[in-house]
């Protein structure tokens, strides 16, 4: 069998490009490559001129394509359908299934010549044996009625001859029962963190180190005493206008002290400044860090921190008092050595008796007794 002629079709293709194409393919036996929609191919009047068209020139026209609808009505047609290229050159059965018409369908005259003297003047068994077939379809149940009975027919015979190939073949079943005897012996077994496989030679086997943490916790009288910082410095300041114009002081704005060590202080609610040179403003201000630090004298608040700096001034006209502190149990060093000693004296009780333990598991396994 030859070779097929392919064409490849796509979208722009009509059906009578695709006839033209044929025309020009020169060959009896041409195979068109649809597109994955199929083309123009869709439509089944289009699939029937183009059988009426193969059936004219007189060649063998199948259809590569994995469209339902369209390899339905193709082989309903006639036309042969394969999923690849390959399978179209590989295959006789799809091209017999799917050859030409010996006859021609609705075709009274092409082109002023009769139908009638466009069919053969003989026509061959094998396209007798095909029109007949096709005249008389087997139905879709008789079909299949047809497939099962065979594939049925086929395991019938198998069984038929598994069995007769069962009673033909001697056989015999033969019982061995051999003598148990148990044999024991003792053997000193090493384990060997640094082996991979097993030394039969110096009767030894790979092992591994497992080590484990043990963690208590306990709790001893604290013995110190330390200060803590209970409440926080609160006083006044007043903030003085620098400008002709009204200055807001939002409420957390911070002050500080200049002199000695710099302590912090914020307001606690918003100071507005009249809008003449030199107004004041009071508002209540709370030292950031608690503790008697916070206590400072009066006059010595004379800092504002920001761009307020620029406008404002301050001062505290009474000294800022309040912080305080009390006093808490502390952790002493006696305390943790003596909390130390008391987790380690535990600590080794546990593994001493852990350690016992061990013994004696590895002492009753130390001997393995092989049966065979």
């Amino acid at each position: 069998m030859s070779e097929p002629t392919v064409i490849l079709l796509d979208e722009t293709d009509d059906i009578t490009s695709i006839c033209d194409r044929l025309d020009w393919a020169g060959a009896n036996r041409v195979l068109l490559v649809l597109p994955a929609d199929g083309g123009v191919l869709r439509e089944g009047l289009d699939l029937v001129r183009l059988r009426r068209h193969a059936d004219r020139r007189r060649m063998d026209v199948g259809l590569v394509t994995a469209v339902p609808d369209i390899s339905r009505q193709a082989k309903a047609l006639g036309l042969p359908v394969f999923i690849s290229v390959e399978a179209a050159e590989h295959s006789r059965r799809g091209w017999w299934r799917g050859r030409r018409r010996a006859e021609v369908v609705g075709l009274p005259t092409v082109g002023g010549v009769k139908a009638e003297e466009l069919r053969p003047t003989q026509i061959e068994e094998g396209d007798r044996q095909e029109a007949r077939r096709r005249l008389a379809p087997v139905s879709s149940p008789r079909l299949w009625i047809f497939r099962y009975a065979a594939i049925l027919l086929f395991f019938m015979v198998v069984a038929v001859v598994f069995v007769a190939v069962s009673y033909a073949v001697p056989g015999a079943t033969v019982w061995l029962r051999p003598d148990v005897l148990p044999i024991e012996i003792t053997k000193q077994i090493v384990a060997d963190p640094a082996l991979e496989e097993v030394d039969y030679g110096r009767s030894a086997v790979p092992a591994r180190i497992l080590s484990t943490n043990q963690s208590w916790q306990a709790n001893a009288e604290t013995s110190g005493v330390t200060e803590v910082p209970s409440a926080s410095a609160r006083g006044k300041v007043v903030f003085v206008n620098r400008q002709a114009q009204e200055v807001v002081a939002p409420a957390g704005t911070r002050v500080r002290t200049s002199a000695g060590s710099t302590i912090v202080f914020q307001t606690l609610n918003e100071a507005i400044v009249p809008g003449v040179e030199g107004g004041t403003a009071e508002v209540e201000v709370v030292a950031v860090e608690p503790g008697p630090q916070g206590n400072v004298a009066a006059n010595l608040v004379n800092e504002i921190e920001g761009t307020l700096a620029l406008q404002l001034e301050v001062r505290n006209l009474e000294a800022i008092e309040g912080g305080g502190v009390r006093e808490e149990k502390a952790v002493t060093p006696a305390d943790q050595e003596r909390l130390r000693a008391q987790v380690l004296q535990f600590l080794q009780a546990v593994s001493a008796w852990r350690w016992r333990r061990r013994r004696r598991r590895l002492s009753f396994w130390r001997e393995i007794r092989c049966v065979w």
